[in-house]
């Protein structure tokens, strides 16, 4: 443990003395030092920049329907090379989403037009499977690409990955 001193003459001071027992100097305990168990406060963290951090909240969203448009308009973010990549992931999985759901029902309705009896009910019960098949395979994309931007990993979408138009 450090000793204390007077501030004026040096002499050593008794802890909890108000007075140098050599020179009466008042201001003895001035120098005592902080209890042990005192830490230094480190600073304080910079306030937040207003927008700062959206980066990965617009990555997430780009995969969801057309909210990928918030990652493509929002400024400062539609500049950030990651935001771009998932909007561009998003976008193709929301096309090919709608584009295919739209596919199997005009397709559907062409056969149940064209056809009847067991064969069209059969064909009907295909055109639904795949509507489901559509539907699940969109929202399992749409999962995998959401987790990959909370990680803050570029992945590519599987199957329809590749055909990104949008960079």
């Amino acid at each position: 443990m450090e000793e204390n001193k007077c501030t004026q003459c040096g002499t050593p001071v008794v802890a909890g003395a108000a007075l140098c027992a050599n020179c009466a100097n008042a201001a003895a305990q001035a120098q005592q030092a902080p209890p042990a168990y005192q830490q230094p406060v480190p600073p304080a963290a910079p306030a937040p920049v207003a927008g700062a951090g959206n980066s990965k909240l617009y990555s997430i969203l780009a995969y969801f329907g057309i909210l990928f448009l918030i990652g493509m308009f929002a400024a400062p973010e539609k500049d950030d090379p990651k935001v771009k990549f998932h909007v561009g992931q998003g976008m193709t999985l929301a096309i090919a989403w709608i584009g295919g759901g739209i596919v199997i029902s005009i397709l559907s309705a062409i056969v149940g037009a064209v056809t009847s009896g067991f064969i069209g009910w059969f064909l009907g019960f295909v055109f639904g499977i795949l509507s489901f098949v559509v539907w699940v395979g969109g929202i399992a994309l749409a999962i995998m690409g959401a987790l990959s931007a909370s990680k803050g990993e570029e992945k590519t979408l599987p199957v329809i990955g590749k055909y990104v138009f949008y960079k």
